[in-house]
C-alpha cells in the first residue's frame, strides 16, 4: 500500500476511534458519516486499480493464453490453405504472420477474426478450400495431420507472432507490395514476407 494510501486508511480509522470515546460531551455523527465516506472512496479506489492491473495483465498475457478452441481450429485450417508442402518453415512462417495480426492494432484481436476478415487470405473466399477440418482431411489427411502437430506445438511454445504482417506467393505481385509502408523482411518457399508500418 502506498504512503497516501496508508494516511487516507489510517485517517478514516483514527475518525472512527474518536467518534466511538465517550469523553466526547456531543454526539459526532458528522465525523461518523465522514470517515464511512473515506472508508468507501478508499475501497471503491482500491477496487478501480485493482480491475485496472487485472485488465492490463490480461492484454499483456501471450496470445495463446487467449486462444480458444475455434481459433485453433481457423488457426489450423489458415495453414492448410496457405502453407500445405511449404514444409515446416513455411507453415510456422504463415502462423507467425496470423499471430501477428491478432498482436497488432491494425487487425482483430483474435485468430478467427484476422482469419476471416474481409480479403485478407485468399481461401476464405474461393471456392474448393477446405473450410472445415473434415473437408481438410478429405483432400489432404497426411498434411492436415502434420499441420495440427506442428500448430498445437506453436501454441503449446507460446504462439509467438512474426515480425512480418503481410504475405503473397512469389508468383503474384499485388499492388499493395508498391506502398512506401511496406517493407519485405524476408523469403521463405514460394512465399514473400513484409512489414507494414505503423502496424
Amino acid at each position: 500500500m502506498s504512503n497516501r494510501n496508508q494516511i487516507i486508511a489510517g485517517g478514516a480509522a483514527l475518525l472512527v476511534a474518536l467518534n466511538s470515546f465517550s469523553f466526547f460531551a456531543f454526539p459526532m455523527p458528522r465525523i461518523g458519516q465522514l470517515a464511512a465516506t473515506i472508508a468507501a472512496e478508499h475501497e471503491a479506489k482500491t477496487q478501480s486499480q485493482l480491475n485496472t492491473q487485472l485488465h492490463t495483465d490480461s492484454a499483456s498475457e501471450p496470445s495463446s493464453a487467449r486462444m480458444s478452441p475455434q481459433d485453433r481450429e481457423t488457426l489450423i485450417l489458415n495453414a492448410f490453405n496457405e502453407a500445405r508442402g511449404e514444409g515446416i518453415n513455411g507453415i510456422k512462417a504463415v502462423l507467425g504472420v496470423t499471430m501477428a495480426r491478432v498482436d497488432s492494432i491494425c487487425y482483430p484481436d483474435s485468430v478467427t477474426d484476422v482469419v476471416y476478415q474481409r480479403h485478407q487470405f485468399s481461401w476464405t473466399h474461393q471456392r474448393g478450400s477446405a473450410r472445415t477440418l473434415a473437408s481438410a482431411a478429405r483432400i489432404d489427411a497426411q498434411a492436415l495431420q502434420q499441420i495440427k502437430t506442428i500448430v498445437d506445438e506453436y501454441i503449446a511454445e507460446g504462439a509467438k507472432p512474426s515480425t512480418a504482417l503481410l504475405y503473397h506467393a512469389n508468383y503474384v505481385r499485388p499492388k499493395w507490395t508498391r506502398s512506401p509502408d511496406v517493407k519485405r523482411v524476408k523469403r521463405i518457399g514460394s512465399h514473400l514476407f513484409y512489414d507494414l508500418k505503423d502496424c
